[in-house]
């Protein structure tokens, strides 16, 4: 027997006109009800306001054709019969009115197995393009963490200035759990992460501001597990303001996956072989990696070297495809002034090279880069050699190997300590941070490469936050909604969703 669909809610219910009714036979099929989870009613995000049509699919992940698909006005029941069974399926919840998306939510991918009585995960419906609040997390006043997604789509929330470490579960809860032991404060470190969904905290300084940390935190979230290793071959730096970048092979080591620490402050008395003080930037590079028949954390300082010392630089990685090369870009150099040159890491070469053409016009510290369309990468904010906060974004152009100024932000935009969010579209949402005097903002842009004007680059506003925020952390989902918690000092701070529109969630 076909199994039939029926929608519940766990945040409203006035929902009742989306209730299907259960088959009425003895042998009952199976039942897909995914839980409804949606903003508060008459808040901006609220999904339901002057919907007239209601429209509920269900499609392989990635998939543009529906498997099944029924719609229903707004007094009417949305009922869905002769669903498959299968793997990686996603289902689609969508608000029309005049025939347009008004509101949308779509689950994460899931399996739904003929031997299940029923299944329910969780749908995240409202408006699109704004901000709806979600779950409390555990630590809503963390300033300089980070956040990723699993490949099982959790979200983990770690770092900055709050030794805990939760998890966000967008497929069966919508809530934050703990684990149980978490990773001392470290200020300074740097958080990367492997595709398994484990993570590394590198470096930063001791909770007295003067202490370096010489220990590895290697965290599995999957298994709430939070084990220390000191780094191997101590002749290196301890390390403030480094930089880090995971890497897809690599002939040094010759492993599928490593993780590249460069740069830093030397945070010890004497750092390495380079005659480096406390104080200096450094050029050492370190590698990282899991052993793959113990899952020990190994480590292991390059001969080669940065072709200039640098802190608070970015490194971002030019492309998928296995050995990609790796842009550094900006930094204080050793006359403390921000650096205008790039270079590239070469992982199958296992060298560093000089792009003598790739001059930041605007040289920058504590910036951000992200790579968009055709593996161009944009730099935004950070501080200048003016110390002033910069507004101008830059393009890299991996093909001319250049810089060219492509936009200004505009004005009250966050400029420095803001989250940028890569969007299923290809878009970026940039939300809060610091502007030109240093306050947080609530202010959100989205930043868009225009393929029809030849790769103009546009800055369009979007819907504010509900609070200022600046130091917080950002994750794309599953579902393919943006979680931002974080970066406020307002106590008992709820996280909030953003939700962009339906194009690429497919």
């Amino acid at each position: 027997m076909s199994p039939s669909i029926t929608i519940a809610t766990t945040a409203r219910t006035a929902l009742a006109l989306l209730a299907a009714a259960l088959f009425a036979c003895a042998d009952e099929p199976p039942m897909l009800e995914p839980i409804l989870v949606v903003p508060a009613a008459g808040s901006e995000a609220d999904p339901y306001r002057d919907i007239e049509v209601f429209e509920f699919s269900i499609a392989y992940a990635g998939e543009d054709d529906d498997l099944a698909l029924t719609t229903a006005t707004s007094d009417e029941p949305l009922v869905l019969t002769g669903l498959p069974f299968g793997d990686n399926l996603v289902a689609h919840l969508r608000g029309l009115t005049s025939s347009a998306d008004v509101s949308y939510g779509r689950t994460c991918p899931f399996d739904f197995d003929s031997g299940l009585a029923r299944s329910t995960p969780q749908l995240y419906f409202s408006r699109l393009v704004r901000w709806g609040q979600s779950a409390p997390p555990f630590a809503p006043n963390r300033v300089g963490g980070v956040a990723y997604s699993m490949p099982d789509g959790r979200a983990v929330f770690m770092g900055g200035n709050r030794d805990l470490i939760e998890v966000f579960d967008p497929i069966d809860t919508a809530l934050f759990s703990r684990l149980e032991r978490g990773v001392s404060v470290r200020d300074g470190a740097v958080v990367s992460t492997f595709s398994t969904g484990q993570a590394v905290v590198v470096g930063g300084r001791d909770t007295d501001g003067e202490s370096p940390i010489e220990t590895i935190a290697l965290v599995d979230p999957a298994a709430s597990s939070v084990e220390q290793q000191l780094i191997l071959n101590g002749n290196g730096p301890t390390l403030v303001g480094h930089a880090a970048a995971r890497l897809v092979g690599d002939n040094t080591q010759l492993v599928d996956e490593t993780i590249l620490i460069t740069g830093g402050e030397c945070a010890g008395e004497v750092c390495g072989d380079g005659g480096y003080q406390r104080g200096d930037s450094v050029d050492s590079a370190l590698l990282l990696w899991i052993d793959s028949d113990e899952g020990r954390l190994l480590s292991q300082w390059l001969d080669e070297t940065m072709v200039v010392a640098r802190r608070e630089h970015t490194m971002t990685r030019l492309g998928d495809e296995l050995g990609a090369d790796v842009l550094i870009i900006g930094g204080r150099g050793q006359d403390n002034q921000p650096v205008a040159v790039g270079e590239l890491y070469r992982p199958l070469r296992g060298k560093f090279e000089r792009l003598d053409r790739a001059i930041l016009t605007w040289p920058r510290r504590g910036h951000q880069a992200v790579r968009m369309q055709g593996d161009a990468v944009l730099v935004l904010g950070g501080i200048g050699s003016d110390g002033l906060p910069v507004p101008e974004l830059e393009l890299f152009d991996p093909l001319q190997g250049r810089f060219d100024h492509v936009e200004t932000l505009p004005e009250g935009a966050g400029l420095t300590d803001f989250s940028i969010t890569p969007l299923p579209d290809g878009r970026l949402l940039m939300a809060g941070g610091r502007d030109r005097s240093g306050e947080p903002v609530d202010t959100v842009n989205i930043v868009r490469i225009d393929a029809v004007s030849d790769g103009e680059v546009q800055v369009l506003s979007s819907d504010r936050m509900s609070t200022p925020r600046a130091g917080h952390s950002a994750v794309l989902l599953c579902d393919g909604t943006v979680l931002l918690a974080g970066g406020t000092d307002i106590p008992a701070s709820p996280s909030e969703r953003y939700n962009p529109p339906a194009r690429g969630r497919r």
